[in-house]
């Protein structure tokens, strides 16, 4: 059986090694980021887009529903959320960031 309190506690775990501070609607939460100035493209409905940044958060700690074109700072710099991806455990999120302009 899946136990989802202790890939919680990972996760937190992965969180507290290497924190950045992020805001979406109002809130604030904790993630890691795992590729700052990564230089990936990913195609969605058809368009071209370069992911600028992807974080990693617990689904919990987010208030709202984050969903794309959405706007999340993160470590102070604005992005727009790409899309957002539920780990198969159900406590992570990695949400895929690109710039604001794109």
């Amino acid at each position: 059986m899946l136990d989802v309190t202790e890939l919680a506690s990972d996760l937190a775990e992965i969180i507290a090694d290497l924190p950045i501070s992020c805001i979406h609607g109002g809130v604030t939460f904790s993630a890691t980021s795992t590729d700052s100035g990564s230089s990936r493209v990913v195609e969605v409905d058809g368009e071209l887009y370069k992911i600028a940044r992807t974080i990693v958060c617990n689904a919990a700690h987010v208030a709202a529903g984050i969903k794309g074109d959405d706007i999340i700072t993160v470590g102070g710099v604005e992005y727009r959320v790409l899309d957002v991806s539920r780990h198969q455990d159900g406590v992570g999120l990695e949400i895929n960031l690109k710039a604001v302009t794109q």
